[in-house]
């Protein structure tokens, strides 16, 4: 194949019949990228001494009866991107002394068979991601001393028989970003003195059976954002003094049987979102005094809370507020015009709200049917987006508050059946967009033309009627 001592590239894809690849492939010195996909009945790929010395990328995907991968693949010098993805019958990867020194990015996914890494993995001193993706049958990762020193991005998913992960993982020294997710069997993560002092972003997402975070946790001093979903065993967070200096994101959610938040939330001096989420057993927010000085975003649902703590209205640099019904105390009610930074709120269930400065633009009100008896109505003059879900009463509050909502551009209702009305609403001489679903008979009377309050309505650029754009 003299002819082909040029090609750079060659792709092989979408050839469900081939069987075999020529052996002339490992003898294209110029080839940079070679990818082989979909060729569901590969079963190997030519073995041999290869010249592929100018290789940077090789991608193997979705070659579902692909057995076992050519032990050449750690001599490639220069390739920098190995992609092995969706190979079913994969149970191996190869083994030995590797030559893989250029390598920067390896990613091994959906590949259910596969069931252990190769110990090279440690070795790959130029490597700076690592993803292990849906690997079904993995165990164990690589044990022993490693050399990651360039590693930044580890990613591990999908492995619901993975039962532990490596103790070298706390001393990646250069990671950036640690995400372990729907690794079912996992109960811990290791601990002891860790080295990760340039790790930003740590996930944990969907590891059903872990009991435990680690203390160093608290001594990620380059942490930016922390976000802890999906683990229904956990029942404590670390406790002691922290570091965590540079938080800026902290979110925990469907965690139901956590009890507990820790006192340390209360010094995160950096900390700008919050989110409690779906945590049923959660009762109490810590509790003294705050230094949340650049909190900006605070969301707490589906969780036992049984009141607010004082420096949740102390907030000064809050913006969005997520509120529910556990936390509609008559202390929040006289409080809230503390907050006086707030511009978008998410109420459900607090009927007897009441004011803030005059600082809101959006508000998203779900199930509050005495809305009418609203003290809120009198601080909503820079409101732009009122979006309303199962409140009955909305026609009689638009009546109240038209003359003050004169800046609102965005009206959007939800779920309101019984809704026949949108009183005044010809005030709204700033409204631009008018969403009204699963509201039959206010849907029936806001029909162009025909309906009769079409002539109410009929100055709005954008009215959407249950998902169809009607104007």
């Amino acid at each position: 194949m003299s002819c082909l001592t040029s090609l750079q590239q060659l792709w092989v894809e979408n050839c469900p019949n081939l069987k075999d690849l020529p052996d002339w492939i490992l003898n294209l010195t110029s080839l940079r990228s070679l990818q082989i996909n979909e060729c569901l009945e590969l079963q190997s790929i030519p073995e041999g001494t290869p010249q592929l010395t100018s290789l940077e990328e090789l991608s193997v995907q979705n070659c579902h009866n692909l057995r076992a991968l050519p032990e050449w693949i750690l001599n490639l010098t220069s390739l920098k991107t190995l992609q092995i993805w969706g190979c079913l019958e994969l149970q191996y990867m190869p083994k030995g002394t590797h030559q893989l020194t250029s390598l920067k990015e390896l990613f091994i996914g959906k590949c259910p068979n596969l069931r252990a890494l190769p110990d090279w993995i440690l070795n790959l001193t130029s490597l700076k991601t690592l993803q292990i993706w849906e690997c079904l049958q993995l165990q164990y990762m690589p044990k022993g001393t490693h050399q990651l020193t360039s590693l930044k991005e580890l990613f591990v998913g999908k492995c619901p028989n993975l039962r532990a992960l490596p103790d070298w993982i706390l001393n990646l020294t250069s990671l950036t970003k640690l995400h372990i997710q729907e690794c079912l069997e996992l109960q811990y993560m290791p601990e002891g003195t860790h080295q990760l002092t340039s790790l930003k972003v740590l996930y944990v997402g969907n590891c059903h059976n872990l009991r435990a975070l680690p203390d160093w946790i608290l001594n990620l001093t380059s942490l930016t954002n922390l976000l802890i979903k999906g683990c229904f065993e956990l029942q404590s967070t670390p406790k002691g003094t922290h570091q965590l200096t540079s938080l800026k994101e902290l979110s925990i959610e469907n965690c139901p049987h956590l009890r507990a938040l820790p006192d340390w939330i209360l010094n995160l001096t950096s900390l700008e979102t919050f989110q409690i989420w779906n945590c049923l057993e959660l009762q109490y927010m810590p509790e003294g005094i705050s230094r949340l000085t650049f909190l900006e975003e605070l969301y707490a649902d589906r969780h036992n809370l049984r009141a607010l703590q004082d420096w949740i209205l102390n907030l000064t640099s809050l913006k969005d507020l997520y509120i529910c019904e556990c936390l509609a105390s008559p202390y929040l009610q006289e409080r809230m015009h503390n907050l006086t930074s707030l511009q978008r709120m998410i109420v459900e269930s607090c009927p007897n709200l009441s004011s803030s400065r005059h600082s809101l633009k959006t508000l998203l009100i779900r199930g509050c049917p005495d809305i009418y008896s609203w003290r809120m109505r009198h601080s909503l003059s820079s409101l732009e987006e009122l979006n309303v879900q199962n409140c009955p009463n909305l026609g009689k509050l638009l009546y109240r508050i038209s003359f003050l909502i004169t800046c609102l551009k965005t009206l959007k209702i939800c779920k309101c059946p019984e809704l026949q009305n949108l009183q005044r609403v010809d005030r709204l001489t700033s409204l631009q967009v008018l969403s009204i679903s699963e509201c039959p008979k206010l849907s029936k009377r806001c029909e162009k033309e025909t309906g009769i309050l079409w002539p109410h309505i009929a100055h709005i650029p954008s009215i959407i009627i249950d998902g169809q754009q009607i104007q």
